[in-house]
Formats: C-alpha cells, sequence, structure tokens
C-alpha cells in the first residue's frame, strides 16, 4: 500500500488572502442553500416557516453593522430575482447578503462582481456562521434532535438537487486518486492518502481550515453539522457507487479525519478501520 502526502501545515493558514470573487460565489453557496432551506421548510415544516423566517433575520439584523449591499451598489431585487423562496422575506434576503459582505470584510473599493482579496477564514465564516445560527433557531423551534435529523435532511437534498446532471464525474477510486493528487490546496491544508485496498480509498486529514476559522464558536455538535455532513452525500457525485466512511474529524477534536471511500462495486465491508491504524497511516512514498 502506498501513501503519499500532499500540502503542507503553515501556522495562522486562514489568515492568508485569497482571491474571491465574491457575488459570484454568493449565488450557488449562500443564497442558494438559503433559498433552498426555506423551501424545504415549508414542505416539510410549513407551521414554523414565518417564524423561522423571523428569528433569523433578526439575528443578521443584530449582527449587520451597515447596508453594505447599497454601498456597493448591488441591486438585490435583482440578485435574488430567482430566489422563488427567498421573495416573500425582502428583509432577510437583505440581511442575508449584507451579513455576508461584512463577514468577508471587503475593501471599501472592492469589485464585488470581480475578484477581490480576502483572508481565508473570513472565506470560510461567509459560507457557514448563518448556517450555523439558522440551525440554532431551528434548535429553538423543533428541540434539538428534531432539528437535527431535520438539517441532515435538509443538507442531503439540497446537495442532490444542486448536483443533478453532474454525477458519476469519476469511473473509480483510482482516478479519484489521481485526480486529488493532481488537484492544488488551499495553504496550510495538509492530508495523506493512497489505496489501503481494492476499493478503498483512504484519506487522513491532518489539518482543517474549518475548525481553525470556526474556534469561536462553541457548539461542536453544529459546527460538525454545518461544516462537516454534507461531505457523505459529496462522495456521492463523484460516483453513485462510492460511500464515504467517517469516524474521527478535527472538528470535533479529534487529531485528524479519517475517512474511506468504498467502491461498492468491489467492497462491500464498510467497517471503518480502528484508530491504531490511523495513528500509524504515513506517507511512504
Amino acid at each position: 500500500m502506498t501513501y503519499v502526502r500532499i500540502g503542507e501545515f503553515q501556522a495562522n493558514a486562514v489568515d492568508m488572502m485569497v482571491d474571491v470573487k465574491p457575488m459570484e460565489a454568493f449565488k450557488p453557496r449562500p443564497l442558494g442553500r438559503m433559498n433552498f432551506l426555506l423551501g424545504y421548510l415549508a414542505e416539510v415544516k410549513p407551521d414554523i416557516v414565518s417564524d423561522f423566517a423571523t428569528a433569523l433575520n433578526t439575528k443578521l439584523q443584530g449582527l449587520v453593522t451597515g447596508d453594505l449591499a447599497d454601498s456597493f451598489g448591488i441591486d438585490v431585487d435583482e440578485v435574488y430575482a430567482d430566489a422563488s423562496h427567498l421573495q416573500p422575506y425582502t428583509e432577510l434576503a437583505r440581511n442575508h447578503l449584507n451579513y455576508y459582505l461584512q463577514v468577508l470584510d471587503l475593501p471599501e473599493d472592492g469589485d464585488v462582481w470581480g475578484s477581490v482579496k480576502v483572508t481565508i477564514r473570513n472565506e470560510i465564516l461567509s459560507h457557514h456562521l448563518w448556517m450555523y445560527y439558522a440551525l440554532e433557531i431551528l434548535i429553538d423551534l423543533l428541540g434539538r434532535d428534531e432539528a437535527v435529523k431535520f438539517f441532515k435532511q435538509y443538507i442531503t437534498h439540497y446537495l442532490i438537487e444542486m448536483k443533478k446532471g453532474r454525477e458519476d464525474r469519476v469511473e473509480n477510486l483510482e482516478a479519484l486518486l489521481d485526480n486529488r493528487l493532481k488537484a492544488g490546496l488551499y495553504p496550510g491544508q495538509m492530508m495523506t492518502v493512497g489505496m489501503m485496498a481494492d476499493g478503498k480509498y483512504a484519506c487522513k486529514i491532518e489539518t482543517c481550515l474549518l475548525k481553525d476559522s470556526m474556534e469561536e464558536i462553541e457548539d461542536i455538535e453544529l459546527k460538525y453539522l454545518v461544516c462537516c455532513y454534507g461531505d457523505y452525500q459529496m462522495v456521492k457525485f463523484s460516483n453513485q457507487h462510492f460511500i464515504l466512511t467517517m469516524e474521527h474529524t478535527i472538528i470535533e477534536g479529534d487529531d485528524y479525519c479519517s475517512r474511506v471511500i468504498h467502491d461498492t462495486r468491489a467492497d462491500w465491508d464498510l467497517r471503518h478501520p480502528p484508530k491504531e491504524f490511523w495513528d500509524a497511516m504515513e506517507a511512504n512514498n
């Protein structure tokens, strides 16, 4: 078995600057996820949609310090033109966008429709913090167990809808591994990867920019749900035969994230390797 380490550790990597295109990134992720959340909530829990939207708007309004959408000359109605589930909640839509822009901490002369430099931390927080607050509100309205169950269903259905027509991107795990080795990583990302057996692709993630960016968030379970849970469904888009098992995660306090992607055409033994395997897993290329 050959394992390869890719990336390298960098202290304070989340404070490094990267190029983002704010409004291009906003539509598919914060906007798309919020719109789908309201639609799915209306379908599954219609009695609480209005209370949820009101509570989330109040939360974001309390965090927003100014109308950045107006400052950057953004036509909010145009941005949300296709977001049918958000359109009834115009104040929430504006506060949602303003909060996204505020978290990015853009320069005053930044081009929100072009490329702007922001810290890795702020890029990550701009996509995840509002979802954390949304989940907290769902817990207030539904109770913790029911809210967690709903959120898992929501993020799974959202990803299925967003990835329609883009499934089965690779033929097998060897191709997936090859793509991983060729693709670049963010500064500070580091992982060890390799085929541990036929139909089993092991990945030991040794640094986590998500965890480093969300240090101030205390509820570990909610951080895991917002940052990591969707990965179970994401693996299926590489190939419908792939299944992810995952036990240890840095965001939950472990030293690493342990992941195995199984190709069920070759491997139906979904038992996750024990901690001893992961502790000993090192690059040997």
